[in-house]
Order: structure tokens, then C-alpha cells, then sequence
């Protein structure tokens, strides 16, 4: 074991995410040695996009949509690196299969024939996939991290919950014709809404799951110890 840890030059890279702070993207990864050729990956993420200069909330609503909270959240994800080339982890060229998951919270009203309702929105997405980068470790100590390709596949759950503040309203499929038509003729999405009204007639639930090719792209620096 000590002749092993001698031969590792750096067994450690923690690493801040760079390429989509700008979006309101931040997260911190922390990569492991295992031996000289592979590595394992934890990586968690808080997401807050009104948090950007880029994005106001505005961009968020339509005429009869409107956002006035996005709570953000958070992000996590797990890779398993495999190294290739000359040089020995954690530098190098390396193919890596992750898996990830998600979650996001928001609140809205949203206007349905006159009828204002609030809306409380949350998702979440869990997805696997295989990501290639390279690494390089500068003068044993400065790394960065460039992950130019991953493909995958993501499963989505929104849940829209659609508040009664007026108990004189019953008629909750006007609503479901209106969060139907948010979809126009995309008929994958149409078919996979469940509609759940409570017993009380105080709200009506809107639950979409779906699956959705996955990708990622990511540039990292670090310090490597």
C-alpha cells in the first residue's frame, strides 16, 4: 500500500465549475485516485438561474404564465473515469460513464379564463450516460478539466399543483385543456400528463413523466494534491 500511494504523484483534485456559472450554475467536484488509471468523481451542484445577469424572471413567463419565484436547486452526479494514454490518472484523455440527478422548485400564477390560480411547480430528472474529456494537471499542482462530449438519457417528473383560492369553482378541466395546450401538437408530452384533483376540490395536480436524450459539457480548474 505505501509503495502504491509513493507511485501516485496526485491522489486528490478538487475542482470548481466554470463554463456555465454565467447561467447560475455552480458546483464543486471532488475526484478520487483509485489506481493509475481510473479515478471516481462526486460532483454537487446548486442551480439558482434568476441568480445570473443573463437571466431575469421575466424570461420565465408568458402573457397568461407568470413566474414570481424560482427557489432553485440542486444537482449531484457520480463518474467513474477511465484514463488512457501515456500518462497516468488523473491526467490525460478519459472516457466516463456518470449517473446524475436533480431537482428545481418555482412558484407561479397562471390565468385560466379569468380564474387566477397559484401554482406551486417542482421537478426533479435522474439520467445516466458516458461523457469524454481531458485532463491536464499543470506543474503538479493547477488542473483543468475539459469535458467536450457526454450523451445520455434523463428522465423528467414535473409536478404542477394548481391552488383553488375560490371554492365556487369546480370545473378543473378547463385546466387540464390548459396545461394541455402549453404542449401545442407535441403529442409525447400530451400523453404522458396525469391529472389528480384533490377530494376536497382544492387543487388540481399535473404530473408529467418523460424521457429526454441527456447532454453534457463542462470546463473545471482545480488544485491537485
Amino acid at each position: 500500500m505505501l509503495l502504491t500511494a509513493v507511485g501516485f504523484s496526485q491522489e486528490n483534485v478538487i475542482k470548481l465549475g466554470l463554463s456555465n456559472i454565467v447561467y447560475g450554475d455552480y458546483s464543486l467536484s471532488y475526484e478520487r485516485l483509485i489506481n493509475p488509471r481510473n479515478s471516481m468523481t462526486l460532483k454537487v451542484g446548486y442551480f439558482e438561474p434568476t441568480s445570473s445577469f443573463l437571466i431575469e424572471m421575466e424570461d420565465f413567463s408568458s402573457k397568461q404564465f407568470s413566474f414570481y419565484n424560482v427557489s432553485g436547486g440542486l444537482d449531484c452526479s457520480m463518474e467513474y473515469r477511465f484514463y488512457f494514454g501515456k500518462k497516468d490518472a488523473p491526467s490525460g484523455f478519459y472516457v466516463a460513464p456518470y449517473a446524475r440527478f436533480g431537482s428545481m422548485k418555482g412558484a407561479s400564477t397562471d390565468s385560466v379564463r379569468g380564474k387566477l390560480f397559484v401554482v406551486a411547480e417542482n421537478g426533479n430528472v435522474m439520467g445516466v450516460g458516458v461523457q469524454l474529456g481531458y485532463q491536464w494537471i499543470i506543474k503538479d499542482l493547477v488542473s483543468v478539466d475539459f469535458s467536450f462530449f457526454g450523451a445520455g438519457v434523463d428522465r423528467y417528473c414535473a409536478k404542477l399543483k394548481y391552488l383553488n383560492v375560490d371554492p365556487s369553482f369546480t370545473d378543473f378541466d378547463l385546466v387540464k385543456d390548459d396545461v394541455k395546450s402549453y404542449f401545442g401538437d407535441f403529442n409525447y408530452l400530451k400523453k404522458r400528463l396525469d391529472f389528480t384533483t384533490g377530494e376536497n376540490n382544492d387543487y388540481l395536480l399535473a404530473k408529467l413523466p418523460f424521457l429526454f436524450p441527456g447532454f453534457r459539457f463542462s470546463v473545471s480548474v482545480g488544485i491537485a494534491f
